[in-house]
């Protein structure tokens, strides 16, 4: 990833695919709304992390995929204050060790005062996608204790999405008491819908599971995911007035009898692979949503829970195919804003389309490049 992409990423306000940990001062009005101190401290308390930043990647895991699969990577930018300007970064996707962070910071690590932080960077691995209400939810499902305000969520943001997130969960919970889905006004109908979003209860979980035809200790994992999807749906519907503004930007076609030089058949190239690469992005997880409605709407419409009992054997999967097109999106987004604001016929805007299609062409950043 060249240093124009870089800044492009950077200067979003961020995007799901970027989590900036450093210190920041917080805005006059949270800090009166949530009654905080104004200067956010790290979200790493070692001092190797202080200015860290992690990003979500999009990379090839199939030959005949532009962007199949996302990795998450920690920068750390050579200036603080100008992260754009370069730096160099490591995969922490899976169980990040501590040998290899040593190796990488060609120092020695004392393991206890290290231990949080890597235990924060295995959980946001995990996720598909850096989107606020995502990483507030899943560290408020753990055990560890952050600041909460660094998701950049408020809690009235967050308490609507999980009510709504919720109401979904009912006809679940309908299902396991053998109840019409329409039964709203059933206590016990909140009740298991509480169990099903808290994921809390292991007796109460281990049966629904076995209804459900989930293998043992995957309940909790598969009804998350289903959750994680329910919310992906919103997420990708939000985006699309802006995706299909960009969808007509790259699908301009040249003026009658404009002549075009190589220069701007390569850029007509570059364009329709941008333009490819988010058709499949956005048609891939069309189908994720296609397959979700359809058998949530059965259990709904129909009482039939078959569809749903299929559907959840890859929901798991499904979680993280919306993470890696919404990475390719938000990527794709944050590049047109900057291209979008050049003048006609910028060198910038070139460079920076240039270097995004050639990354979609040979299936992704593998490294994010020290400029």
């Amino acid at each position: 990833m060249r240093r124009l992409r870089l800044k492009a990423l950077l200067a979003a306000c961020p995007p799901s695919i970027v989590f900036d940990a450093r210190a920041r001062e917080m805005p006059t009005e949270a800090v009166d709304a949530q009654d905080g101190p104004s200067l956010l401290q790290p979200f790493f308390e070692h001092p190797l992390f202080k200015n860290a930043m992690l990003l979500k990647t999009v990379g090839r895991s199939a030959a005949d995929m532009p962007a199949n699969a996302v990795h998450t990577r920690v920068y750390f930018p050579f200036d603080p204050k100008h992260p754009g300007n370069g730096g160099v970064s490591m995969p922490c996707d899976g169980e990040l060790a501590l040998p290899a962070l040593e190796k990488f910071m060609s120092c020695k690590i004392d393991p206890a005062r290290i231990d949080g932080d890597l235990r924060k960077i295995h959980l946001m691995a995990k996720l598909p996608s850096f989107s606020p209400f995502l990483l507030r939810d899943s560290f408020e499902r753990s055990a560890l204790n952050v600041d909460l305000r660094h998701f950049r969520v408020s809690d009235a943001e967050a308490f609507a999405m999980r009510d709504t997130l919720k109401a979904k969960l009912k006809p679940l919970a309908a299902m396991a008491l053998a109840l019409p889905a329409n039964s709203v006004g059933d206590a016990r109908l909140d009740m298991l819908a509480r169990k099903l979003w808290e994921l809390d209860d292991p007796s109460f979980l281990g049966a629904f599971g076995q209804a459900l035809k989930i293998p043992d200790g995957q309940t909790i994992e598969v009804l998350y995911a289903w959750i994680g999807v329910s919310y992906f749906q919103r997420e990708f519907a939000k985006r699309q007035p802006k995706l299909r503004e960009l969808a007509e930007w790259l699908g301009g076609k040249p003026q009658p009898g404009e002549i075009r030089d190589d220069g701007a058949r390569q850029i007509d190239a570059d364009r329709g692979q941008v333009r490819d690469s988010l058709r499949w992005a956005w048609s891939q997880a069309g189908a994720v949503f296609d397959r979700y409605s359809s058998s949530y709407d059965a259990l709904i419409s129909k009482s039939d829970a078959k569809p749903f009992v299929e559907y959840l054997q890859n929901v798991r999967t499904d979680f993280q195919v919306l993470g890696a097109r919404l990475a390719l999106i938000e990527q794709c987004l944050c590049v047109y804003g900057v291209v979008a604001a050049q003048e006609r016929g910028s060198q910038v805007a070139v460079e920076i389309l240039q270097d995004l299609a050639t990354s979609l062409r040979d299936g992704g950043d593998r490294d994010l490049a020290a400029a």
